[in-house]
């Protein structure tokens, strides 16, 4: 969490993190995106002078589901040695909405919100926009080979 519409902690650094004022764990309910936590955990605006007491990289965002599958039958054309591979590639399966992580800026109106999904552009040949981690719609991938 930062806030960056000023520099509140006077070290010239524009994004101050918040004083944490909630007591325990921050509640998180990342499949709401409206309100993936509670706003009212941190202190409106990041204390003068200092730097806030929340911590660095310390809260998680939604977690990541991508389920891919992949089957394929090898048939015999012209005795042993000419053969035809079909295979069928599925990536996201069940084709999972995958969140991003929340808004974290204290200073931007969508604070505390979720307003993106992984893999939300263009899906790419392989189903993933977004690295290893996937997140791209369904994404299904038919193929023959010959083999000789």
């Amino acid at each position: 969490m930062f806030n960056n519409s000023q520099d509140f902690s006077g070290l010239n650094q524009f994004n101050d993190r918040p004083d944490v004022i909630g007591t325990g764990p921050i509640t998180q309910d990342n499949r709401n995106p409206d309100a993936a936590f509670s706003k009212t955990y941190f202190s409106t605006t990041p204390p003068t002078g200092r730097v806030g007491t929340s911590g660095r990289n310390q809260y998680y965002g939604p977690g990541l589901a991508n389920y891919n599958f992949a089957a394929a039958k090898r048939f015999a054309l012209i005795g042993e040695r000419v053969r035809l591979k079909f295979a069928a590639d599925f990536f996201n399966l069940f084709n999972h909405t995958n969140f991003a992580n929340p808004t974290g800026n204290q200073s931007s109106g969508n604070f505390g919100k979720i307003t993106a999904t992984v893999g939300s552009a263009t899906a790419t040949a392989v189903g993933t926009t977004a690295g290893v981690v996937g997140g791209g719609p369904r994404v299904i991938q038919l193929s023959l080979r010959l083999e000789f």
